[in-house]
């Protein structure tokens, strides 16, 4: 589809805005597993995730898991420096 075959079909119609960015091309975007969730936030975490995942994600997961394992992965990140800051002074 054409920029202008996309614009005469949208011509402000949300569904269809919609739609377009729930398939990408011919195939339909599955909600994510969580092993994909959690590699999303890691990479996020780290800042080396890709615009396209980025987009990916928006589209197609809820907003409630990533924010729920981002938190998971910031306590686990804590608890770490916790236990290895504790391990090197000897506490």
């Amino acid at each position: 589809m054409t920029t202008e075959e996309y614009n005469h079909y949208a011509n402000g119609n949300q569904y269809i805005l919609l739609f377009t960015h729930i398939y990408k091309g011919e195939e339909i975007m599955s909600k994510p597993t969580l092993i994909e969730v959690v590699k999303s936030v890691l990479a996020a975490f780290a800042g080396v995730q890709s615009r396209d995942n980025r987009e990916k994600d928006f589209a197609s997961g809820s907003a409630s898991t990533y924010i729920f394992v981002g938190i998971g992965v910031t306590i686990l990140f804590v608890l770490l420096i916790v236990f290895v800051v504790s391990q090197i002074t000897g506490s």
